[in-house]
């Protein structure tokens, strides 16, 4: 029993993540790492750390657990489990600037015709499209929206956010309620960063 671990991290292979995470954790609980497909005894597992669909066959076999944490923002895969003795919590702070290096890459690509433009043998005499005024829809505002729509008004874009109860949230020139929506309109570019969470114990 006493080499049985209280709290397992879930990941394909040896990667950094997991040295931090064991380095925290070992002074107080046993911890193990084990591949997804591993077989191990989860009699005493309080906390379990993974990818979503890593953790999905794990969480039922766990009579002793407490919390999942889970290495990506969204949680859909695991959401269901949630319950009054269960916390499940995503992870935040960490994606949005990586997110945000590829909204802009992909708009600006798409919107001043990057790609097709990468093809042509001589100098277009044609006017680039900007930008700069049209407006940037972004469909959740929590951290990762946040950060987008900091960086997207840089650019010069207006951004509408779209939560579930339409509070206002910095970074955002206007934020609408999801049952609302927004009105079509020339211009306006829609980009999801929203992910599901669980009714209860989150945070």
């Amino acid at each position: 029993m006493s080499d049985v671990p209280q709290l397992v991290i879930v990941a394909a292979d040896s990667r950094p993540w997991t040295d931090t995470v064991m380095s925290l954790a070992s002074p107080h609980l046993r911890t193990a790492v084990v591949a997804p497909d591993e077989e191990i005894d989860t009699s005493v597992v309080e906390v379990v750390v993974g990818a979503p669909p890593d953790l999905v066959a794990l969480i039922g076999h766990c009579p002793r657990l407490r919390w999942v944490q889970s290495t990506w923002a969204g949680i859909d895969a695991i959401a269901h489990f949630a319950s009054e003795t269960l916390q499940i919590t995503p992870l935040k702070g960490v994606f949005g600037p990586a997110m945000t290096e590829y909204v802009m890459g992909w708009l600006l690509a798409i919107e001043r015709n990057v790609i097709s433009r990468s093809s042509h043998t001589h100098w277009s005499p044609s006017p680039e499209p900007r930008i700069t005024g049209k407006r940037l829809g972004i469909m959740g505002t929590g951290g990762i929206g946040t950060v987008i729509a900091l960086a997207a008004r840089s650019f010069g874009l207006a951004v509408s956010g779209l939560n579930s109860d339409g509070r206002a949230v910095d970074g955002f020139t206007t934020a609408t309620r999801v049952q609302t929506g927004w009105p079509l309109q020339k211009g306006l570019i829609i980009w999801s960063a929203c992910y599901r969470k669980p009714r209860r114990r989150i945070t």
